[in-house]
């Protein structure tokens, strides 16, 4: 079987470690597994990945969240930017994900984030199942974005039906919050996958002096302030 996953990062954040685990996983049980990614500079986290050249697709994903800007002007901006960073949007990385779909006669497509849309749309046209991972606090009071028709939940609810294959929740928070917008049938809750060697290193908490965390202090909604005031007890 040939599986393809999208994603819309190319470094060591969380979701690129888990996504990691899943290709490893998959590499491990006789899948072969090709990638779309964008591009990076630096290539240490796709050489970690042990694939072969061909069966990797660089390309800049068209992020299909609204852009939050209180500025008209500036949104306008912002969207005709990322339009020409991808070189055309939807018209463009639609159309060379699908050429890579017909290529490598790919089975199976994995979107690594609900900010992906390519994978949906590409699958759906050439009649492929899709897995869509969320790995996002969608609920409007801690998300920090919003995606088109998500205000009207009876279609977007259709609309997801209709895209994928199956949906993904990497915790119970994250499904819990918008279970309204996904159909039921279709989505799992699969927390994030870490190495076995993650877990060798346990620390007896007598020994504990210092409890850190290292962390995008920019996110809003990942309650780091709870984090903080948990360090504190320890």
């Amino acid at each position: 079987m040939n599986i393809l996953f999208q994603s819309h990062s190319n470094g060591f954040t969380g979701s690129d470690l888990s996504l990691r685990e899943i290709i490893f996983y998959c590499k491990a049980n006789d899948y072969n597994v090709f990638l779309c990614i964008p591009y990076n500079v630096d290539k240490t986290y796709v050489e970690s990945l042990g694939l072969k050249n061909n069966n990797i697709l660089f390309m800049k994903p068209m992020i299909w969240h609204k852009i939050k800007s209180p500025n008209y002007f500036r949104k306008f901006l912002q969207i005709a930017y990322i339009i020409f960073k991808t070189k055309g949007g939807f018209f463009y990385t639609v159309p060379k994900l699908i050429y890579f779909l017909k290529v490598n006669k790919i089975n199976v497509v994995h979107s690594n984030s609900f900010v992906l849309l390519e994978g949906a749309i590409a699958s759906k046209i050439l009649n492929i199942p899709h897995i869509q991972h969320i790995r996002e606090l969608l609920n409007k009071e801690n998300s920090p974005f919003e995606f088109p028709f998500q205000s009207k939940s009876k279609f977007f609810k259709k609309l997801m039906n209709s895209l994928h294959r199956k949906i993904i929740f990497n915790s119970s928070i994250s499904y819990s919050s918008v279970k309204k917008l996904f159909p039921k049938e279709k989505s799992l809750i699969i927390p994030n996958s870490f190495p076995d060697e993650f877990y060798k290193n346990s620390i007896e908490r007598k020994t504990i002096r210092t409890v850190g965390m290292v962390a995008n202090i920019t996110s809003r909604s990942k309650n780091h302030i709870f984090f903080l005031k948990i360090a504190k007890l320890a």
